[in-house]
């Protein structure tokens, strides 16, 4: 009988077949092709074996759809009418798969032995060819048809763990020691005596990524074709060998050659050990194991240092401290190499350590991954271009570089920075003890959140990275004197480090394909190693020991790394709901873990009742009034929360991100002046701010979502979305007004804010991940855009936002003179020519005038001059309404293309293309249009102005890390609260609800 299946998901056919005969044989083959086109010699082959050909629909338990493209010469045979059963639809279900065997050609069917019935016979009986991907010692129909009890499973994953986890966590714990040494090196006078002058050390690290850097592509190409442990374990005995050879260096260009060869070596083994768990785990179980044999980086970080200081004990005559240092840590490392050759297989079908039948399970229970095993030794082109076309590979990428940039410093000037601190050279060694305790607790919190919580890879990564970013601004700001709370910054700026087995279990888990996954990890270590080169560059010789330039570099890098990880998580949604569309719902599945995995000044005359207008006129007549709401709400949720927590953490005594609790529920908020006014009139000015920008950003649920959750949201929103960002903004002590940004009235904690947490809501409420599941799913029909109902809502909101917003600017002065009245007259220009232009585009395009062009294009005007309304003159406020218009309406457009209903995103506030782009923008144009001459119309402000008219660079990249710090802060957070909130009451409901 011949069962015949195959999957049209792909672009060509793919069939496999299982001959089951009557001498009880079991043959598969595998076909891949533009058709089946020797299907009809098969059949024939069949028929001669069993003399009956019966074609059904394939069991589920044995068949699966993953397959490379395996470049077979296939004969001119062809079999029309099996063709035509193939494609009605017979498709092998998703979520089985099968690894990567060659085909059987025509001319190499030979005639198989007879064996007993009951019996199957070897794989190297039916002859498929050399090197095929399983071994020759596994039976394939059993592999395919055997019954896995658990208990079974159990005892090979405990194998599996008690064996190649150590081996892995020991040489990454003794790759990380081997890194760290030269940092220690320093403390035992390596700069002196090769007399290192300037930036020569910085170099002398940096080489070290230039030889990783190089060798990752023939790396990644030797990975498949060489047997991949054998591969390692010769690495490793060569960056064993190139250490020790650093003890020989007597300068500068011995030290270069070293580390340059030392990153040769180093270079494959982290990539080597990701595709190893992906070939010996499951996906949920990839996580864990992962994060476990990271565990030697972290273990390193807490031992190396007493290692070091240990050494450093030992007096020798005849060679130095860190020559004796480099010895020890090369010979511990060529050691290693022998257990690796001994104990590490290339595949499980080669593991010494496995019975024949264990050899057996463990391919099997890895089948579902999908991803595939060592195939064959064969490097696929075609897969490493996929690799490179794929949008995850260029977000992990650029995601990895930013935050190198970070570990470039703190790898290589650890030592001298905790020397900074006040502790002596040698006790700076001990110091680095918490680094490694740090990622140790985050290391262990990560991976057992990642692997408990589905589709929360990212999410933690975020975390992780949002933890470093604010560890290294207290390194960078703390007092100097500050000695505990230094250092605990430091400790909490290296635990961004955890995260490189949760994107490697990322590539393990969502990259199919051994070579597509190889090529992959070979581009991510190549950012590794180019932002390990950058990253030391930052920390000039002559700023040692505090490294301002550094710190401001590794900031920097760290918050681009979380937008960057922002960005895949969004891109993993719209793909997986891409996919859903194209090959159906996630139920066919058998794996419930999906691809995402791996898978933010004004016066009370702008009050939110007229947000609430514009909304409500926005919306459809049935729901205006539940879009008029929400403003209320947040009046009166943001009132209470400031007057309990929300000023205090604003305005506070605090350090440089929140405000502390000094003046909670308003102690002390009296009489005592604030510029020109009492302090209680200041922090309800402040008032207005927050709750202004809440009912912005509530917008993006307009008609969308239920109004009972939106209480608690809004009041954690006020405490850890808005508040601690206008600390960062406008507080004497605040992070980014230290930095230097300009932020007149709001462009980051006001627009950006809003904009980003619009956005996040919008996105969470077409990708629920809680309690909102549970809703019937919505339709395309729920998500029509549709015009706004109401003009004359329209037309009151514009009346009054267009004056309070003159208010708004010219009150951030908190003063009456010359610079308020310029703030107001630069405000009123940029929103006239903002909505002029808006319409008269309008105009030549219908033909028509339309208010609520007028309207949004005054709202792109206002919002972006709200960052620069006190540093720009009125030639310039013109050609900013211009701009913001043009580039406003350009986004708008997004909303109504086919892309954006695929990606199920509304927003009929518009809130992400006039506020968060509008703000985004407004936030670094600033930076090139700002005037000191402007700036210094009140008498007191004094700036280093803009490129533009005082040719000052630095301010413009201040600005672009202001806007991305505020986007990535607002929403994050604010995604994070509404799955928080989303937990209990639930966001979702029906248009009819409410």
């Amino acid at each position: 009988m011949l069962h015949v299946g195959c999957t049209p998901h792909v672009g060509h056919a793919i069939i496999i077949f299982i001959c089951i005969c009557q001498t009880q044989v079991t043959i598969i083959f595998v076909i891949t092709g533009p058709s089946a086109d020797y299907s009809q010699s098969l059949l024939q082959f069949a028929e001669a074996k069993s003399g009956d050909v019966d074609i059904k629909q394939p069991q589920s338990s044995c068949l699966g759809w993953t397959f490379a493209e395996l470049g077979a010469d296939i004969g001119g045979f062809a079999d029309e009418a099996l063709l035509s059963y193939l494609s009605s639809g017979a498709a092998v279900p998703w979520g089985e798969s099968l690894h990567f065997y060659r085909p059987l050609k025509p001319d190499t069917m030979e005639k198989q032995q007879e064996v007993p019935p009951g019996t199957t016979p070897e794989i190297d009986d039916l002859k498929l060819g050399p090197e095929t991907s399983v071994a020759k010692d596994v039976d394939l129909g059993q592999m395919l048809g055997m019954d896995i009890t658990p208990q079974q499973e159990r005892k090979v994953l405990l194998k599996l763990d008690l064996i190649l986890i150590p081996l892995m966590g020991i040489c990454y714990m003794m790759q990380y020691m081997d890194k760290l040494a030269l940092s220690q090196a320093t403390m035992f006078n390596l700069r002196q005596d090769l007399n290192l002058q300037g930036t020569q050390y910085s170099w002398s690290s940096a080489v070290f990524y230039f030889g990783y850097f190089a060798w990752s592509w023939p790396s990644s190409y030797l990975i498949v074709r060489l047997p991949i442990a054998k591969y390692l374990s010769a690495s490793v005995l060569v960056w064993g060998g190139v250490l020790m050879c650093h003890a020989a260096a007597k300068s500068f260009g011995g030290l270069m050659a070293a580390r340059f060869f030392l990153g040769v070596g180093e270079a494959a083994i982290a990539p080597g050990f990701a595709l190893i768990i992906g070939m010996y785990y499951k996906r949920e179980e990839q996580p864990a194991r992962q994060a476990a044999w990271f565990f030697g980086n972290c273990v390193s970080t807490v031992i190396g240092g007493v290692v070091a200081y240990g050494i450093g004990t030992i007096k020798v005559n005849a060679i130095s401290s860190w020559q004796l240092l480099f010895l020890f840590l090369g010979a511990i490392t060529a050691a290693i190499s022998v257990f690796l050759v001994i104990l590490l297989p290339d595949s499980p079908q080669k593991a010494i350590f496995l019975t024949k039948t264990e050899r057996t399970i463990a391919v099997q229970r890895t089948l579902k991954n999908k991803t595939g095993v060592m195939d064959g030794g064969e490097f696929k082109w075609n897969q490493a271009w996929l690799a490179i076309r794929d949008p995850q590979t260029w977000f992990l990428v650029l995601y990895t570089f930013s935050v190198n940039l970070c570990n470039g410093g703190i790898t290589s000037f650890s030592s001298i920075i905790i020397s900074g601190f006040g502790f002596s050279q040698i006790k700076s060694l001990l110091m680095q003890m918490p680094l490694g305790a740090a990622q140790i607790v985050f290391l262990v919190i990560t991976a057992g959140v990642a692997t408990v919580i589905p589709n929360t890879r990212i999410l933690m990564m975020i975390f992780n990275t949002t933890m470093s970013l604010v560890g290294m601004v207290l390194v960078w700001k703390l007092d100097e004197d500050n000695q505990k709370g230094r250092l605990t910054g430091l400790a909490l700026g290296a635990v961004f480090a955890v995260n490189i087995p949760l994107a490697l279990s990322i590539i393990s888990s969502n990259v199919a394909g051994f070579t597509k996954r190889s090529t992959t990890s070979a581009l991510m270590f190549a950012a590794y190693c180019v932002g390990n080169i950058i990253g030391p560059q930052f920390f000039l010789a002559s700023e040692e020991p505090h490294y301002p330039t550094g710190m401001k570099g590794a900031i920097s890098g760290l918050a681009l790394g979380a937008f960057f990880l922002i960005c895949l998580f969004v891109y993993y949604i719209v793909e997986n709901k891409r996919r859903d569309s194209a090959y159906g719902p996630p139920t066919q599945l058998t794996e419930e873990e999906e691809r995402m995995q791996g898978l933010s000044n004004k016066t009370d005359l702008e009050i939110e009742s007229f947000l609430g207008l514009a909304y409500s006129g926005y919306s459809t007549r049935f729901n205006s009034l539940a879009s008029f709401y929400p403003g209320l709400l947040a009046v009166a949720v943001c009132s209470i929360q400031w007057w309990m927590l929300g000023y205090s953490l604003a305005y506070g005594e605090g350090n440089s991100v929140f405000g502390g609790f000094s003046k909670i529920f308003h102690i002390g908020v009296l009489a005592d002046p604030v510029g020109s006014i009492p302090e209680i009139l200041f922090s309800e000015f402040q008032l207005i701010f927050c709750a202004t920008v809440c009912a912005i950003a509530i917008g993006g649920a307009c008609e969308r979502g239920r109004l009972l959750p939106l209480i608690p949201f809004i009041f954690l929103w006020c405490t850890f979305v808005y508040t601690p960002l206008a600390h960062m903004v406008w507080a004497e002590n605040g992070f980014l007004a230290n930095l230097g940004a300009l932020d007149f009235a709001g462009g980051t904690p006001v627009h950006i804010c809003s904009g980003a947490t619009a956005t996040a809501m919008s996105l969470y409420l077409s990708y629920p991940l809680f309690r909102s599941k549970r809703s019937p799913i919505r339709t395309p029909q729920h998500l029509v855009l549709h015009k706004p109902h109401n003009t004359l809502c329209q037309l009151l909101a514009l009346i009054i936002i267009w004056n309070a917003w003159l208010a708004f600017d010219a009150g951030t002065t908190l003063a009456l003179n010359f610079k308020s009245v310029m703030a107001a007259c630069v405000t009123n220009l940029c929103a006239a020519s903002g909505a002029l232009t808006w319409a008269s585009l309008t105009y030549y395009e219908t033909g028509k005038w339309s208010l609520d062009s007028t309207f949004l294009g005054a709202i792109a005007g206002l919002v972006l001059i709200t960052p620069s309304a006190g540093f720009i003159d009125m030639t310039t406020a013109f050609g900013f309404g211009v701009l913001g218009a043009c580039l406003g309406r350009q986004a708008l457009r997004l909303k109504f293309t086919k892309r954006a209903a695929r990606w199920r995103w509304v927003d009929n506030g518009d809130t992400f293309a006039t506020h968060c782009l509008g703000g985004f923008l407004g936030t670094i144009v600033t930076g090139l249009f700002a005037r000191r001459e402007v700036a210094a119309y009140d008498g007191s402000t004094v700036i280093k102005g803009g490129v533009v008219f005082d040719g000052h660079w630095g301010q413009l990249w201040i600005q672009i890390v202001e806007a991305v710090i505020g986007f990535v802060w607002s929403f994050g957070w604010s995604y994070t609260l509404y799955a928080l909130v989303d937990c209990v009451p639930g966001f979702e409901v029906l248009g009819t609800d409410e």
